[in-house]
């Protein structure tokens, strides 16, 4: 068994505040060293005053959706965008209910510091607002009108990529404490979750530098591995594919397929189609009332290539498309979810960038088990990357 030395030391490490709160005394059981770093009188006080500075409990505290019935862990997760006027910071949590080694019932919350997302943003609607004047005054041309357009999708994508690597994490702390409770936990396990999460979080940060940067003029093309790109983000994703019980299988070639573009961009077009994947799959289960552990999801990578370019090929074995929405599902905030989700930018948002950014081509058609979404891009001939 580990030391638990070590595991302090190990969530010590990690920059967003995670804490843990008994629901029915209000009191903060655990705390890691970046919660602490930002509060006073954990132990003294209650999470209303610790957290939020205030004399009685939050109006707005959602401990409630977490609860069943009979006050027992529910299963659900929430994560909501949240601005501390204690702080004067935005924070995203997220919020899960479990029992604690002690029987008691805690709400455990993952803190991100949200802050600068939220400046970027309000820039980028500076910039729109500022677009959308000049457009009225100075009837700019078609191309203007279309990167105006371009920043409203860029702000509803950022909140939407960064729920998965969110609920990654969730994961990976739900996995640890599988572990714990379990008495299966040792330093191999603490040290492979740890660098797991570290390699979320690192993640994260590389998708908000590419956002800031994705309409830098000075953001030159470069040529990169498209396989190698389409293999980190599912390395982003592995945890929640095993979790949800879905079974990736990528390309086997070794020899690299070059392309032209911004590696970051191409990334987020991947894990668009990613995500829509394990929705798909999702609601084919749903659709047909099928346990998770019934229905094992499936999504195949494939490719083909000649002399001028590469065809990416993502099967899945979900619900597939409906044929009179095949035309559809790539313009903005179009969406086949109505009012359950779906903000209708990430397939959007892929199209941009593989054909507007790359001088590509997307496209969807259904197959015989659900449906397959293929990437063609022009190939780099005899290009290093």
């Amino acid at each position: 068994m580990i030391k638990a030395e070590k595991c302090r030391e190990i969530f010590d490490s990690i920059e967003f505040e995670v804490y843990a709160v008994d629901i029915s005394t209000d009191k903060v059981v655990y705390a890691n060293q970046a919660f602490k770093n930002n509060r006073k009188d954990i132990d003294s006080k209650p999470c209303y005053t610790v957290i939020n500075g205030r004399e009685e409990k939050c109006s707005f505290c959602k401990r409630g959706e977490l609860l069943d019935a009979e006050n027992r862990p529910n299963g659900k997760t929430i994560v909501y965008d949240f601005f501390n006027e204690l702080d004067e910071k935005w924070y995203q949590l997220q919020e899960k209910a479990a029992n604690w080694d002690d029987g008691a019932v805690v709400k455990y919350v993952i803190a991100v510091d949200i802050s600068k997302l939220k400046e970027t943003q309000n820039r980028l609607a500076e910039a729109h607002a500022e677009l959308a004047i000049k457009n009225r005054e100075l009837e700019i041309s078609q191309i203007q009108q279309a990167k105006q357009a371009q920043l409203g999708e860029l702000l509803d994508l950022i909140a939407h990529q960064w729920k998965q690597p969110l609920n990654a994490i969730s994961i990976l702390f739900g996995e640890l404490k599988i572990l714990q409770s379990t008495n299966t936990l040792d330093e191999e396990s603490v040290i492979q979750i740890y660098t797991e999460g570290r390699k979320v979080i690192e993640s994260m940060n590389a998708m908000l530098a590419s956002f800031r940067g994705f309409f830098n003029p000075s953001a030159g093309k470069v040529n990169f591995d498209a396989l190698r790109v389409i293999g980190e983000i599912y390395e982003l994703l592995r945890k929640k594919f095993e979790f949800e019980n879905i079974e990736v299988e990528l390309p086997s070639c070794k020899e690299p397929i070059v392309v032209s573009g911004v590696p970051n961009e191409f990334a987020q077009a991947v894990l668009a189609l990613l995500v829509n994947v394990g929705e798909a799959i999702e609601a084919k289960r749903q659709k047909n009332e099928f346990k998770k552990a019934a229905y094992k999801g499936e999504l195949k990578v494939a490719v083909t290539t000649n002399e001028e370019s590469v065809s990416i090929f993502f099967y899945d074995n979900g619900t597939g498309i409906k044929s009179e929405l095949l035309s559809k599902i790539f313009e903005n905030r179009f969406t086949t979810k109505g009012s359950s989700g779906g903000s209708g930018v990430g397939l959007a948002m892929a199209r941009l960038i593989v054909e507007e950014k790359m001088g590509g081509k997307i496209s969807a058609q259904n197959h015989e088990n659900g449906a397959c979404f293929i990437i063609t891009l022009p190939v780099v001939q005899s290009a290093k990357v």
